[in-house]
Parts: structure tokens; C-alpha cells; sequence
């Protein structure tokens, strides 16, 4: 939800009425959120009001009355007792974000709802704390049993109207960049012209960037969190990648990038190999065991990877940038850096 109203207002949030019981299930806002399931139970007040998207999760239990309230992934409130052997009875209406005082009616426009809803799901069991998480942008994951944000038809009435929502999602990714010989000068300027590329495809999305490069030695050129993703000396860094050439040990870079990165405990995590997939000891295209090793080692750490081809295309391994990347469908050209950003963050965000 977002919203820049307050908590003073009397605002139906999420309303199930059934002929026996107009608040059959209920969230109800009146100086804090409340549950209501036949009878109420006042739950607490987090600070949610402020114009910024925010997750908000109500639990409660038939079989002891314990009830729980996290805002943004984190337990808000919570206790035991309430309605007791209760149950919610089928057959009613939905309303999201007016309060029903009959079924599908008796509306009032002091409690109307004024902001933008997202992502409403509804389970017939508690999710667990883990579920939740203290990572509010897992909820774009999450699909109820019974009702199903992203398959259930919403129709719309009065004065609302439907917009595509972006989930926030934390994303670190490091790019491995093949600096050898066998790349070239001018197969190395396409490469960071990629790179450049790539970090200009995000929008608001919060993903922080990284840099290796590699020839015999692997390097970190720059560290993940060192630049904002829409800092102006983010770019100056990338342009300020230089040629090297020398031997090309990929699954050392690979094992460099998966200890040494330093990803973050809340991020999803990628790694993008540029590459023509020769290895120092083998440049007729006979790849070396440790490629599909290190790969594995990185997924292992739940590092995704991707190739992108650089170099002579009469000398690129296909095979080897396969083995890095363990699927077919992750390797990809220089072409459209915008194909691959955006991939990735369908991959790991949904």
C-alpha cells in the first residue's frame, strides 16, 4: 500500500461481508490498524503514512486466537485469544478499500481508502515469520491460495483506476571482464561500452554494481556499494576500465568474484562474465575442467551467472560460456545490454 493519509481517518482497507456478518473479515483503519472477524481486535499503529510503498501482513489462528501484525516484514504486534474457534464463512463479497455495511454496499466516502494498492493475497494458513521476512520485497513472491493478486479479476468501480506496479527488488551484480589477449583493444571498448549500457537500463530498482577484471591475476576494479547505481562517478569508474592484455584464467576470476565480492545478506545476487571462454592453457577451444567447478561453486552461493560474448567471434567457446553459465538461454552478445539487465531482473525478481 501507499498512501499520504493518516491513521486518524476511518479507512476500510480490505472488506469480506457475508449475509450473516458485514465485517465477516476485515482491515480497518482507526487510529491504527484493526482485524475485525465478526468481533475486533486493535492490532497497533505502524508508521506506514508517508507516501511510500509499504507491506502490510495480518495473521490470525482459529485454534488459539493468536493474531500477529508486521509492517515492511517486521512484527508490529501481536497476542492470542481473539475469536477463538472462530471461523470465516464462504459465499461473501471482496471490497478493497471501502468498508461494507451490507454485502457489495452500504458504502461510506468518509472511509474510503485514498492511495494505491498492490499485491492483496489471502492464505488459508499463518505464514511463517520466514515467509514474511524481514525483506519486505519478497511479498512480490508470495501468491495466496484463496486469493491470488496476480490471477484474480478485479473490477473496478468509482473513481479508481489500474497501473502496472514494479516490485522493489535488491539486487547486487558483479561483472567479470576478460582483459587478454585474445580479446583485443577493440573487443575490450565493446565491452565496457556494454557495461556503461547496462547500468543505464534501471530505473528506480535497487541494484548495486560491481567490477572485476581479469587476465592471468583477477582484480576488483570496483566494489559492490562503492557508487549508487545513478551516480555520475559510477560511469566515470567504468570508463576508466583499461586494456591490459596477458593469459586468460576465467575460473580463477570466477573464484575471485564468488569469496571476494561481498554481496549483500538482503541482495539476490548475479555475476555477468564478458568473455570469448578461451582459457591460458587452451586456445583451440577445449575448455578446462574448473570452469563448470567455479560455476558450480557460484551457484552454490546462489550467485546467478550470465555469459556475454566478447573477443574474435571466430575464437568465442560457446561450450565454455555454456559451462559458466549452466544454461544456453544465459548467453548472450553485446548487441542489447538492456536484453540482459532486464533478464536478469525477471530471473531473480519475478
Amino acid at each position: 500500500m501507499r498512501s499520504n493519509m493518516t491513521s486518524s481517518h476511518k479507512i476500510g482497507l480490505v472488506s469480506y461481508a457475508v449475509a450473516e456478518h458485514h465485517n465477516e473479515l476485515l482491515l480497518y483503519v482507526n487510529g491504527g490498524f484493526s482485524l475485525y472477524i465478526q468481533n475486533f481486535k486493535k492490532m497497533g499503529d505502524p508508521a506506514v503514512w508517508d507516501g511510500e510503498w509499504h507491506a502490510i501482513c495480518t495473521t490470525w489462528r482459529s485454534s488459539d486466537g493468536v493474531w500477529q501484525l508486521y509492517a515492511d516484514g517486521v512484527l508490529k504486534g501481536g497476542g492470542s485469544g481473539f475469536n477463538v474457534g472462530g471461523k470465516v464463512r464462504s459465499g461473501g463479497a471482496w471490497i478493497l478499500g471501502q468498508d461494507q455495511d451490507i454485502v457489495a454496499g452500504g458504502f461510506d466516502a468518509n472511509q474510503a481508502f485514498v492511495g494505491e494498492l498492490s499485491k492483496v493475497n489471502l492464505w488459508d494458513r499463518v505464514l511463517s515469520p520466514a515467509e514474511i521476512g524481514a525483506d519486505w520485497a519478497a511479498f512480490c513472491d508470495l501468491h495466496g491460495n484463496v486469493i491470488d493478486w496476480d490471477t484474480t479479476n478485479i473490477e473496478l468501480f468509482g473513481e479508481t483506476s489500474r497501473a502496472e506496479y514494479q516490485c522493489v527488488c535488491s539486487v547486487d551484480i558483479v561483472f567479470v571482464v576478460d582483459l587478454s589477449w585474445s580479446i583485443g583493444m577493440v573487443q575490450f571498448e565493446v565491452a565496457r561500452q556494454f557495461i556503461l549500457d547496462f547500468v543505464r537500463c534501471f530505473g528506480n530498482q535497487d541494484v548495486n554494481i560491481g567490477v572485476i577484471t581479469y587476465d592471468c591475476v583477477p582484480r576488483t576494479f570496483i566494489g559492490l556499494g562503492t557508487y549508487a547505481l545513478g551516480d555520475a562517478g559510477l560511469l566515470g569508474a567504468i570508463q576508466g576500465l583499461m586494456y591490459s592484455g596477458g593469459l586468460s584464467r576465467t575460473s580463477l576470476a570466477i573464484r575471485h568474484m564468488t569469496a571476494t565480492s561481498n554481496f549483500r545478506d538482503e541482495a539476490l545476487r548475479a555475476a555477468v562474465v564478458l568473455t570469448d571462454g578461451n582459457a591460458q592453457s587452451n586456445v583451440n577451444g577445449q575448455i578446462t575442467g574448473d570452469y563448470a567447478f567455479e560455476a558450480n561453486e557460484a551457484r552454490s552461493a546462489d550467485i546467478a551467472l550470465y555469459s556475454v560474448a566478447i573477443g574474435n567471434p571466430i575464437l568465442v567457446n560457446d561450450v565454455a560460456l555454456k559451462a559458466i553459465c549452466g544454461e544456453s538461454d544465459r548467453v548472450f552478445d553485446t548487441d542489447n545490454a538492456c536484453e540482459v539487465a532486464n533478464r536478469i531482473l525477471k530471473d531473480l525478481c519475478g
